[in-house]
């Protein structure tokens, strides 16, 4: 037991006399105890909150730490390090992964925390000392027993695969084939490359007995079908809760029984796919129950809850920003409800910078932070923090640095920060939090929008079963996620199409009415028809785009200037106190190329601008204006603001207008073979209302409102 109270670097080199001593890296050489030294042979050196000691004299550390009262478990530093519990952290096991040609790559120690816990680290060799961290095979880590693999399959040997390397050694002990992949299971802890390891071989899954353990088990095997040569799960008879195949050794099993049990084993077949189609509908049923939203909020909603469960297969990950104009208007209740239907959740309001980032980078949540606006309108370093940790969590392998104290010493560390997250809260995101999600508009609920008390027992219970066939999905259609390249509509900007690019990839996997119901959605929720983003050198271009519609020859920068003045839904009329004139106009501008030049009008040469000198800026920054002013001053519908703009647009492309009567071009729109008017309500809304389209597809008139307000 340790005698000595060891809380920082500080206080383990007080213990070394001060004179002499080096400076090194990281550290310092000092007097070690253990022999009669005379120059400074013993390097104590901190790498990442663990404190090495190492003497290049070859005493054994044990016998140095115990000379000044410590015991190995005093060398290891976190965050939270209290010195009485020393004694919980105990180093119990060391296991040795080989790469390929047989060189130590990198050691999994496991340590014991007592109470019945455990923890698991990395460490690997550099320079001759051992230092945190799996060194190059951070990205790229092996399997347990690595070299022996080829041979095992090359002699048609079953490898069996339980969790942990403290359950393969008795197996090959006991002459058997045991592999195992490093940290145990839980989510994302088998990778692709495992599988590739084990490509040809018979495999024997031997599951701990317990849910986690079970699961990871189906996610290994989902992984190896059609890969392997075979695949069986064996769950050993008689283990206790939480068992495992030490138990069922210690419990009087032979390595012989187990391979009988194998024998008699079924081959593992994946269950029939669930039909993903319904278990959305079934999805955004139960999110109904609960909270009433509109249509496209309610087909992005049941994809990106299907997504957090198979955000192993994405790149990027959309945020869902929940938001209302005023108070009261279900934000809270929508995250409740995600939060037992999503994977990991870990539903918060405020939290320090540091333990949101150390969070996300150790468990990968699915993030719902709720009051998102009180955040960034907090202490500055705070909202920074934050904002950076959104700006870089949205991509894989994105990461937030913080300053972490060493010693007397300070460092940057980068700590990955990709997962899902949902955001809630009250006005304007910034601009770059903004272009990474997807916005679900609140309102408060009218009388005649009824909806389920909230218990949360109830809530589960109904949950529970629906999360399961998520997990169970997942499992499987992993791999075909990953594979998939989904159509983007073109009117999303590049990174609108990057964020929704699983959720289509989802919807096209669904079929049926759920691809075009999610490109739909994303036109209504993430389309540039949605203005409430834009810059305002963007909103000057959409204006100047509206005013100069139809619109022949030059225009004068004062006529420019009173037309844009006049528009009373634009900002123009009051700058700070002051009305656009043509000045200002022109240095607006000036950063898109376009400056006044001298035009003609009669006998008239004032300063001013020709249609043809802002087609480049409309193209780059304002690709999607609506075709004609007349669509784009339309009251918006109630379902969201880029639904005008999206049917004004395909019905441009046809040559016709939305609001037009006029037939379309023979051959075209072929309104004499028309669809049948639907014979079932909506079967998200139950709503019989229907309007049909241009291009002859029948909307359910509540769930996505005809331009106009028409019904």
């Amino acid at each position: 037991m340790s005698t000595t109270k060891i809380r920082s670097f500080d206080d383990i080199l007080a213990l070394f006399p001060e004179s002499p001593r080096q400076k090194i890296l990281d550290g310092w050489n000092v007097i070690c105890p253990a022999h009669q030294d005379k120059n400074p042979s013993l390097s104590v050196t901190l790498k990442a909150n663990k404190i090495l000691v190492n003497c290049q004299a070859g005493c054994k550390t044990e016998d140095v730490l115990k000379l000044k009262g410590l015991i190995l478990a005093d060398l290891f530093l976190d965050s939270n390090h209290r010195p009485e519990d020393n004694k919980q952290k105990t180093l119990v096991a060391t296991f040795n992964y080989e790469c390929e040609k047989g060189k130590e790559a990198y050691q999994i120690r496991r340590f014991d925390l007592g109470n019945g816990n455990k923890t698991f680290e990395a460490w690997h060799k550099k320079d001759g000392q051992y230092i945190s961290g799996m060194g190059e095979y951070k990205d790229k880590p092996i399997l347990y027993h690595l070299p022996k693999i080829p041979e095992w399959k090359a002699t048609g040997r079953r490898i069996y695969l339980p969790e942990g390397e403290g359950k393969v050694d008795p197996i090959v002990a006991q002459g058997g084939a045991a592999s195992t992949s490093p940290f145990g299971a839980g989510p994302k802890k088998w990778r692709a490359e495992y599988s590739e390891t084990l490509a040809g071989a018979e495999v024997i899954i031997l599951p701990d007995n317990d849910k986690p353990g079970r699961d990871f088990a189906q996610a290994k095997a989902a992984s190896l079908y059609g890969i392997a040569k075979s695949i069986k799960i064996l769950e050993l008879p008689g283990l206790p809760e939480k068992g495992d195949i030490i138990d069922w050794f210690n419990a009087g099993g032979t390595f012989g029984q187990l391979e009988r049990l194998a024998n008699e084993a079924p081959e593992w077949k994946p269950a029939p796919e669930e039909e993903l189609g319904g278990l959305l509908a079934d999805v955004e049923r139960f999110i109904s129950l609960y909270v009433s939203t509109g249509g496209a909020e309610r087909t992005a909603l049941a994809l990106w809850v299907a997504h957090t469960h198979a955000i192993e297969a994405a790149e990027c990950t959309p945020y869902l920003y929940v938001t209302s104009p005023e108070k009261q208007s279900g934000k809270t209740r929508l995250l409740e409800v995600l939060a037992l239907l999503v994977a990991h959740p870990w539903f918060t309001a405020r939290v320090s910078a540091a333990v949101l980032v150390r969070k996300v980078s150790r468990d990968a949540p699915t993030l719902l932070l709720d009051e998102i606006d009180s955040a960034f309108k907090a202490d500055k370093e705070y909202s920074e923090a934050l904002r950076g940790l959104l700006n870089a969590g949205y991509r894989r392998g994105g990461v937030a640095s913080l300053c972490i104290k060493k010693g007397g010493d300070f460092d940057l560390v980068d700590f990955p920060v990709f997962c899902a997250k949902v955001l809630s809260g009250i006005g304007q995101l910034p601009d770059t939090v903004a272009d990474r999600s997807i916005r679900i508009n609140m309102k408060r609920r009218s009388p005649d929008e009824p909806v389920e008390r909230f218990r949360l027992r109830a809530a589960q219970a109904q949950a529970s079963p629906l999360r399961d066939r998520l997990e169970q999905w997942a499992n499987v259609a992993v791999t075909r996620l990953a594979d998939a390249r989904p159509v983007l509509p073109e009117e999303l900007s590049d990174r609108s199409a990057d964020v929704w690019e699983p959720l289509f990839a989802e919807a096209d996997m669904a079929g049926g009415e759920w691809p075009s119901r999610s490109r739909q959605a994303a036109g209504v929720l993430s389309s540039h028809a949605d203005d409430d983003g834009l810059s305002w050198g963007a909103q000057l271009l959409r204006d100047i785009a509206l005013v100069l519609d139809g619109r022949e020859g030059p225009v004068p920068s004062g006529e420019l200037v009173t037309a844009l003045v006049e528009r009373e839904e634009s900002p123009w009329g009051d700058l700070r106190g002051r009305p656009l004139d043509a000045r200002k106009l022109a240095r607006m501008l000036r950063p898109y190329g376009i400056r006044p030049h001298t035009v003609r009008l009669g006998n008239a040469t004032p300063k001013g601008y020709q249609a043809e000198d802002f087609g480049d800026a409309f193209t780059r920054y304002i690709p999607r204006i609506a075709a004609t002013t007349a669509t784009q001053d339309t009251p918006k519908a109630n379902s969201g603001p880029g639904l005008v703009a999206d049917v004004a647009d395909v019905a441009d492309k046809k040559g016709i207008r939305a609001d037009d009567d006029t037939p379309p071009p023979p051959g075209d729109l072929k309104h004499n073979e028309l669809p049948d008017y639907p014979t079932s309500p909506c079967h998200i809304c139950s709503c019989s209302d229907y309007w049909l389209t241009d291009w002859n597809k029948w909307l359910c008139s509540r769930c996505y409102p005809k331009p106009g307000g028409e019904s």
